[in-house]
């Protein structure tokens, strides 16, 4: 096998950027498949990152609770899945949004924009079944 085709072959059975934030999100959102509330909290979540911003949205959802919480922990595995950070929850990406720069900040909003069009892709999958 010549190294062209070695290259091909590995780079075949490398997912996708898009393809990870679809299992993992697949794999999130069958923990809570059918419950409304969460449903209701992915599709509110775009916008309200965009009004204000991903910081009081997770800060938010932390003070809130139940399917907001379990929503603010989920972006949290995500976005914190390669952070050296032990802990993966909502309080962990605050910390990480708090102790970094502003350079952070937009890559972690750009990235947890991305992964809620999964979640909320899947959230209503679930909801409709």
């Amino acid at each position: 096998m010549s190294q062209v085709e070695k290259n091909q072959t590995q780079a075949g059975r490398r997912q996708t950027l898009e393809q990870e934030r679809a299992k993992k999100a697949w794999e999130q959102v069958s923990k809570v498949a059918g419950n409304k509330e969460y449903l209701s909290a992915v599709r509110g979540a775009p916008a309200l990152i965009l009004a204000c911003g991903l910081g009081q949205t997770i800060a938010f959802y932390c003070s809130k609770g139940g399917a907001q919480k379990t929503l603010g922990d989920h972006l949290a595995e995500w976005l914190l899945r390669n952070a050296q950070s032990q802990s993966k929850n909502a309080e962990a990406l605050l910390n990480e949004i708090m102790n970094n720069d502003s350079a952070r900040y937009r890559q972690l909003t750009s990235e947890a924009m991305a992964y809620l069009v999964w979640l909320k892709r899947f959230a209503d999958a679930h909801n409709k079944a």
